[in-house]
């Protein structure tokens, strides 16, 4: 992570970096055998953390955060932090896999249905045929603690966890120690994608940041959730603009406007 450019976004340091680099740099880190967790930031997790003192910790704590969501990057201009690199989660899992294959990583796929992590699995082992998958696990288990001994005897060195937000954080902070030399990754919903159960959306939508409207108009239930988040992850962006408010972590507390993650390297 070192050299890597980071800008302040309501508190919460991002990196803004190219998938080139990124990548090369998490690879550096499980060849020196640490044990890392990369976060997909978008702004619904934000205004999660803003109400979630827990949640908050678990993404000041990530080692890596890069920007998803073209929210994150409307909001880092809006603050005059501009970031120039937008990172969507899906591409970020295909980036790491690719590189896995070339390097010759450990890699375990947990979260989804089934039948869908079933469809993902045989779709990323036809296409990356050298990659070493070592176990795969679906998202609708009963058992934490049995999850938590499968992964950590299959010692992967690539994790990727596909069980949304904020589940998928919350489970690799609970089980990130247990492993070294390991990348955490919360993938969202990139399982459905590698699967072909779902579609991406067309590149005009990508082109232009309107993958979540493409999302939005797929399925209409998720406005519920995604309107009031992005409502709140506004006033969040006008009250550190025209005041001094900034996520921060303090223990239990919540949050304050006291900076609370890592400083830009």
């Amino acid at each position: 992570m070192r050299g890597l450019p980071q800008r302040n976004v309501l508190g919460l340091f991002v990196i803004d970096c190219s998938m080139e680099e990124l990548v090369a740099s998490v690879a550096s880190e499980i060849t020196k055998g640490h044990t890392i967790h990369l976060v997909t930031l978008n702004p619904e997790m934000v205004a999660h953390a803003a109400r979630c003192a827990e949640f908050l910790r678990i993404l000041s704590c990530a080692e890596y955060r890069v920007a998803d969501g073209i929210g994150i990057i409307a909001g880092a201009r809006f603050l005059r932090s501009p970031l120039r690199h937008r990172l969507p989660g899906i591409e970020v899992a295909q980036a790491l896999l690719r590189e896995g294959e070339k390097r010759g990583w450990s890699v375990f796929l947990l979260g989804a249905r089934k039948e869908v992590l079933k469809k993902a699995t045989d779709t990323v082992q036809h296409k990356y045929p050298a990659l070493r998958i070592v176990g795969i696990q679906h998202g609708y288990y009963q058992n934490d603690t049995e999850v938590s001994e499968k992964v950590r005897s299959a010692q992967p060195q690539l994790v990727l966890v596909s069980m949304g937000s904020p589940r998928q954080e919350e489970w690799i902070d609970r089980n990130r120690s247990a492993l070294s030399g390991t990348l955490f990754v919360g993938v969202g919903g990139s399982f459905d994608v590698l699967s072909g159960i779902k579609r991406r959306s067309p590149a005009l939508f990508r082109r232009f940041g309107l993958e979540w409207a493409w999302r939005v108009c797929s399925e209409p239930r998720r406005i519920g959730r995604v309107l009031p988040a992005l409502l709140r992850f506004g006033w969040l962006l006008v009250r550190a603009r025209w005041g001094s408010y900034s996520l921060a972590w303090k223990g239990q507390d919540g949050p304050d406007d006291i900076p609370g993650s890592s400083p830009p390297l």
